[in-house]
């Protein structure tokens, strides 16, 4: 089976595309298949589950992990064994249990060009979620039409299609596969629109079967979401 990297992406600050510039380096140390997608939007606010579903349309990979643009990239050897994992069967993988960032200072060092190796490990902020990056597989993406584009701007998308993936297909794998991924330091995006996203996440069920909740998903109106 194929794997691919789904990286949602717009290019806006000067910061942000250095940062672009500096994981598209590292990654492509890897020699995988990493797709690279905006969400299409015009506006200030940025959806980040439109934008992994417009990158799952452009491979034919079996395996798609979705992963941020400011994320160090994964070790070749955990490529390896999520792709066991999850062409032994398995649905989808929890990759990490939340992500710990470079400070500024390192941050400015590896825009510099300098290895990660030397500038780390991450030394700043620690976050929980680990819901935020995931593995799945092909087939049950396309099974439950992607991620829910009705959210745009920052959260929390990735909470509820991660609670989609656990009540549909519950033998997926929920422990992390490692442990905090690293990421370089950026300001804040904009919290806008967060309470309108609150306000769709509330909407979706909990207690409820799988074939339930895939019924209802898969019935969703894509409308995007906005303030």
């Amino acid at each position: 089976m194929s794997l691919a990297v789904l990286v949602p992406y717009r290019p806006d600050t000067e910061r942000r595309e250095r940062i672009f510039e500096t994981t598209s380096r590292l990654w492509a140390r890897h020699g995988c298949e990493v797709v690279v997608a905006d969400d299409g939007l015009s506006g200030d606010l940025f959806s980040y589950a439109r934008a992994a579903n417009r990158a799952r349309a452009m491979t034919d990979a079996d395996i798609l992990i979705v992963y941020n643009v400011d994320a160090l990239p994964l070790p070749a050897a955990s490529l390896k064994r999520l792709h066991h994992l999850l062409s032994s069967g398995t649905p989808w993988s929890v990759i990490f249990s939340g992500q710990q960032r470079f400070t500024m200072d390192q941050t400015f060092r590896l825009l510099a060009g300098e290895e990660p190796t030397d500038v780390g490990p991450a030394e700043g902020d620690v976050f929980a979620g680990r819901e935020a990056l995931l593995a799945v597989r092909a087939d049950v993406w396309d099974d439950l039409r992607g991620m829910d584009e009705r959210f745009i701007g920052w959260g929390p998308e990735d909470t509820a299609w991660h609670h989609v993936l656990r009540t549909v297909a519950p033998e997926g794998c929920d422990t992390p596969a490692e442990g905090l991924f690293q990421s370089l330091w950026h300001p804040e995006a904009p919290r806008s629109a967060f309470t309108t996203g609150m306000r769709l996440w509330q909407t979706y069920p909990s207690n409820v079967d799988g074939p339930t909740m895939r019924t209802w998903y898969v019935s969703r109106e894509e409308e995007v979401c906005r303030d």
